[in-house]
């Protein structure tokens, strides 16, 4: 145990110095400042709002694209948690990045449903509702959609925690994690596609005969090594479905949260 104990904090250690470095060596944009001064007055779509004019101005106090973007909800990385039982696991860097996308894809669906698609972080209305949602995501054991309950529902399907999720299991455990948390079972559902196929009689059933709201999730592989640009112009008009709620994914050990994208009306 001792040993196990040792390799998981020196393990720790070599993440967070490797974190580090990455962050410092892109904290530097400066390279990057023609091309997002061009890209501000393109259309944007976001999670189905559409600004015609982009992000308009780069004082995002005064850009209604900021604000909504804002508004949305960001888990990444981090460390010194408490120990994810039963390993000695207190950070997530290296192997997190999946589960955390399966976290904002959630926390932003809740969002939605408990707040609205217009509600935004300056709307003092509901504000109690937002911080209450944004607790079941806290990294903390008893929470239902912590980084804790999230790596140990994992082990049902065999992942060790400290192992890296796919899309298939992120969208299981998380299937699981709302029905084991009745507050929100009672209202909503998930239902997890099947060999990329979408049954109607599977969402009568798990919505009750949509007496429950529903959170559909279609893990797929969209090309071999990369992604098949066959692909990019439907997937780009997911954006401006109105029940859009984003793309978790990526490549193996390497997941982002996608939440829209630019030049396309």
């Amino acid at each position: 145990m001792d040993s196990q104990k040792d390799f998981n904090e020196n393990n720790d250690a070599r993440n967070v110095e490797e974190e580090e470095k990455k962050i410092k060596e892109n904290s530097d944009n400066s390279k990057y400042n023609d091309e997002i001064n061009v890209q501000l007055e393109h259309p944007v779509w976001l999670l189905g709002q559409y600004y015609p004019n982009g992000m308009e101005k780069a004082n995002q106090l005064e850009s209604s694209f900021f604000l909504d973007h804002n508004s949305r909800i960001w888990i990444t990385y981090r460390y010194s948690f408490e120990p994810i039982l039963p390993s000695n696991y207190t950070s997530d860097l290296g192997w997190g990045c999946m589960l955390r996308s399966g976290q904002m894809l959630l926390a932003n669906a809740l969002i939605y449903h408990f707040l609205g698609r217009d509600w935004r972080i300056n709307i003092r209305e509901k504000y109690e509702t937002y911080k209450k949602l944004i607790g079941w995501f806290m990294d903390f054991p008893e929470k239902p959609f912590s980084i804790h309950k999230i790596a140990t529902l994992g082990q049902k399907y065999d992942k060790a925690i400290g192992e890296w999720f796919g899309p298939n299991i992120i969208s299981q455990v998380l299937k699981n994690a709302v029905e084991e948390f009745s507050e929100c079972n009672n209202i909503i559902s998930i239902c997890v596609s099947v060999d990329q196929s979408i049954y109607k009689d599977e969402i009568l059933k798990v919505t009750n005969n949509w007496k429950k709201a529903l959170v559909l999730l279609l893990p797929i592989r969209l090309g071999i090594k990369n992604l098949n640009p066959l692909y990019y112009d439907d997937l780009k008009k997911y954006f401006q479905f109105p029940q859009c709620i984003g793309i978790g994914g990526g490549k193996p050990k390497s997941s982002l949260y996608l939440i829209g994208n630019d030049g396309i009306v």
